[in-house]
């Protein structure tokens, strides 16, 4: 599968550029929480610190990060990926849950002890987890009405490049798969030499600087021109051709100068 290069490279970028801000994000937000008197109440009611709020500010910061980065990658990814359009809805849905998740640990330490206080504990988890319904659900109906055009990203450059080891049977002319045996009239393949040419006709392996298939007796004309018949000589003989007087080896059955039929003398 062929991708576009300017798109992977910017793609590759945006993700180092994202982790390393990310990185100094939570350095940042552990050095605030651990400097002194960040243990200090705020709310004693309710034993909030100042190292809570610090942390809460610092995760919301992170939660935009997230989603703002989570739109730009999905762009890109489409442009990359344009077979896959499911990518988009897919990436996104996946950064919000996962700023819902980071949400749910920065404010933790802030909201369930006001939801103890009212004798609702219970309500503070249960919130997230309605919050969180949806994106999972999106997730996954995303993941199986799209499993077959997922498999076919990962299997189809391999299933191309398997495609492409084919190769023309010197024997009966088919096109099939590399191997040691033809898979089509079941005789040994030959291997030629890579700048081999074979007849455009039955497949069968010319020699350098043949005019005539010696199998088919088809000309082999240039790609420019068109490739023509040779009308077949009713008199020649084995071991020379009648009409040029060219040398035939044993199995020709045209000559390879002119393209007259070979006869048995």
């Amino acid at each position: 599968m062929d991708y576009d290069k300017l798109e992977v490279n910017y793609l590759v970028r945006r993700l180092a550029g994202f982790f390393v801000t990310l990185i100094i994000l939570i350095i940042i937000k552990a050095v605030i929480t651990s400097l002194p008197s960040m243990d200090t109440l705020v709310f004693k009611q309710y034993g909030i610190t100042i190292a809570n709020i610090a942390s809460a500010v610092i995760s919301s910061i992170i939660i935009g990060l997230i989603l703002i980065f989570g739109q730009d990658i999905a762009f890109r990814v489409v442009r990359i990926v344009p077979s896959y359009p499911e990518a988009n809805p897919l990436i996104n849905t996946v950064s919000i849950l996962i700023s819902i998740v980071i949400a749910y640990m920065a404010f933790n330490k802030i909201l369930s002890p006001l939801f103890a206080k009212i004798n609702l504990a219970w309500l503070y988890p249960v919130l997230f987890l309605c919050i969180a319904i949806f994106p999972v659900y999106r997730i996954t109906a995303l993941l199986f009405t799209s499993s077959g055009k997922i498999t076919d990203l990962f299997i189809g450059e391999r299933r191309a490049a398997a495609s492409a080891n084919t190769v023309v049977c010197p024997n009966c002319g088919d096109i099939v798969p590399e191997s040691k045996f033809c898979s089509r009239c079941g005789k040994e393949m030959i291997r030629e030499k890579a700048d081999s040419v074979f007849c455009q006709k039955c497949g069968s392996v010319l020699k350098p600087g043949v005019k005539f298939c010696a199998k088919c007796g088809t000309g082999t004309a240039s790609v420019e021109s068109p490739i023509e018949e040779s009308p077949p000589v009713e008199e020649a003989v084995r071991c020379a051709c009648a009409q040029c007087n060219t040398p035939l080896e044993p199995g020709d059955e045209f000559c390879m100068n002119c393209g007259a039929k070979a006869s048995v003398s």
